[in-house]
């Protein structure tokens, strides 16, 4: 019986104390109704604040995959970073670890002596986590190698059908490795990046398929663990809302995505990109810090914004790209409009399939300190500027979210190699210590 007809069958000579109960009741049946309809998504795991641990810089090659030195170091993090490094993550406001395992390693050859070692590891090193009341995610952070290189990278892992069913193996085999820890503390990233063109139906439909594959046998494998899942085009927010959720039948899963907005500042002078990204430097966040004549003139200030090895039309073309992306959102008005438009792509797809906002998992956003070689290094006001921004869309639209990195070219705590970044910087985004 419905609220409308419980309150019409009441009779006319009711005194006032029923009225109440019967208002009371109705109220109840309508608050029924309200949490009937709430978000058919629900992850046990719920990720947070978090951080990436980077992903390795001084790893041998694969000729010192099996030296015993190097498998007890795996990941490699694990040689600089103390378990009081990662207390002070968590007293920092910070919850939780998203873990890089890159899997080519696993992938080389059948060398099972070699994977027990470092399965054993990667499990010494959730525990470390584990310890400073931090929560883990084992991320499969797959990355593309050169086509000259035997490693198995993510291309070859995406194009190659044999070599996607010995990678849909590993992730199994990962999965069922966690089956004894705790859902609430320790979830599993299937993929890292998957490198498809958001503009190709094709691809779409490739992934949708490959990334559903992936689910069903981490699944199989361990039916408690929450699964982060990626949409193509490397993780970015395009590639998730391409994405049909329905079609993995599975509540426990979290849907992350990836946003480096402005590319040209948050990746400059990184020697792993295209140019001419790869060649700029000195280009502020906020770029509104730049008058508009130094806008116009910013194309010939070689000696502050453009690397020197470019010349001819390549330094022309990159005069012409810092200029053209900057009159296009170097207002702050047009800034906080790039950044957030990822946010709001994701959280309407989010809301038309019943996604609640902590199910969407910002993975990885974050400004470069400096590139390995290079002696240029950014100001620190200009990447906390940055990471603050970020953060506070972040919390606006309710996601959880990491930032890369702990070390690296991308290091909020470290460099390379364990040196220490210089400056407090993860005290200084100042983050709420209760979360």
């Amino acid at each position: 019986m419905s609220a409308s007809s419980f309150a019409w069958y009441l009779p006319a000579m009711i005194d006032f104390k029923q009225i109440l109960i019967a208002r009371f009741i109705a109220a109840v049946l309508a608050v029924t109704l309200i949490f009937n309809v709430t978000p058919t998504y629900a992850a046990t795991f719920k990720a947070g604040r978090g951080i990436s641990m980077d992903q390795w810089v001084t790893w041998p090659n694969e000729s010192r995959w099996n030296d015993e030195d190097v498998l007890t170091n795996f990941p490699e993090w694990q040689q600089f970073v103390s378990d009081d490094a990662l207390k002070t993550l968590r007293s920092d406001g910070l919850s939780t670890i998203r873990m890089p395992i890159d899997p080519a390693i696993f992938l080389h050859d059948e060398d099972q002596n070699r994977r027990e070692t470092l399965l054993k590891n990667m499990h010494r090193a959730i525990d470390r986590i584990l310890d400073a009341d931090l929560k883990v995610i084992v991320d499969l952070h797959t990355i593309t190698y050169g086509p000259d290189v035997e490693i198995i990278g993510l291309s070859k892992i995406l194009n190659d059908d044999l070599i996607f069913v010995k990678y849909k193996e590993l992730v199994a085999s990962i999965a069922e490795t966690l089956s004894d820890y705790d859902a609430e503390k320790v979830a599993l990233e299937i993929i890292n990046e998957p490198q498809y063109d958001c503009g190709s139906s094709d691809d779409m439909k490739i992934w949708q398929a490959q990334a559903t594959q992936l689910h069903d046998a981490a699944r199989k494998a361990n039916d408690t663990i929450t699964l982060v899942v990626p949409g193509a085009c490397y993780a970015s927010a395009q590639g998730l809302i391409n994405l049909d959720p329905k079609a993995f039948g599975d509540k426990n899963i979290i849907w992350t995505f990836h946003s480096y907005e402005p590319f040209i500042l948050t990746h400059q002078s990184a020697g792993w990109v295209s140019k001419p990204v790869s060649a700029f430097k000195n280009l502020p966040y906020p770029p509104s810090q730049l008058s508009s004549p130094a806008i116009r003139t910013l194309p010939d200030d070689n000696d502050r914004y453009i690397d020197s090895t470019l010349s001819g039309d390549e330094r022309n073309n990159a005069g012409w790209y810092i200029r053209n992306e900057l009159e296009e959102w170097g207002s702050d008005e047009d800034l906080v409009e790039l950044l957030e438009e990822p946010f709001e792509k994701v959280a309407k797809w989010a809301a038309r399939h019943d996604i609640a906002p902590d199910e969407i998992f910002l993975g990885e956003f974050g400004f470069i300190a400096q590139e390995y070689g290079k002696d240029f290094k950014i100001p620190s006001e200009w990447r906390i500027a940055y990471l603050k921004d970020m953060i506070a869309l972040a919390d606006k639209y309710q996601f959880g979210w990491s930032m890369w990195s702990f070390g690296g070219a991308f290091g909020m705590v470290q460099t390379f190699g364990g040196k220490t970044m210089p400056g407090d910087l993860i005290k200084e985004l100042d983050l709420p210590k209760n979360n």
